[in-house]
């Protein structure tokens, strides 16, 4: 329990700091770079785009975009894009968003349900056991 509990708060403070770093390159323009859109996937609406680090190291980026910014995209086309190299869970990624895009990132989510579900499952195995214990032991 003690092990799933700390990776939930781990897994929650790294989400929480993902998104502080995300709404500080969104809103700074000090980290701009320019990218090429080279593929559109249309049933997720994201786009998929190639920046490189401060270091020169290429890394491919696949980015939802709001319906309104969507019409506006084509594979083809040349977008303002904020980076920053960034340590994610103990490993330098390179986050990056195309200027004015205002769809929210969704950041470990998903892990971070899947850890609370399983504190809140194994506590309440954990209850339902200590009951059925009092249970046999007072029965006696």
């Amino acid at each position: 329990m003690f092990v799933t509990t700390s990776l939930f708060f781990w897994v929650h403070i790294e989400r929480n700091k993902i998104l502080d770093l995300y709404n500080s390159i969104q809103s700074s323009s000090k980290y701009e770079d320019f990218a090429v859109l080279q593929e559109y996937l249309p049933k997720l609406s994201k786009f998929t785009y190639a920046v490189t680090d401060e270091y020169g190291k290429v890394h491919e980026i696949t980015e939802s975009v709001h319906k309104n910014l969507n019409k506006k995209l084509r594979v083809g086309d040349t977008v303002v894009v904020n980076r920053k190299t960034v340590v994610i869970l103990g490993k330098k990624e390179l986050i990056a968003c195309i200027k004015g895009n205002t769809v929210e990132f969704p950041l470990l989510h998903v892990l971070e349900d899947f850890l609370k579900y399983g504190v809140a499952i194994f506590g309440f195995t954990l209850f339902s056991a200590g009951i059925a214990f009092l249970l046999v032991v007072l029965k006696k």
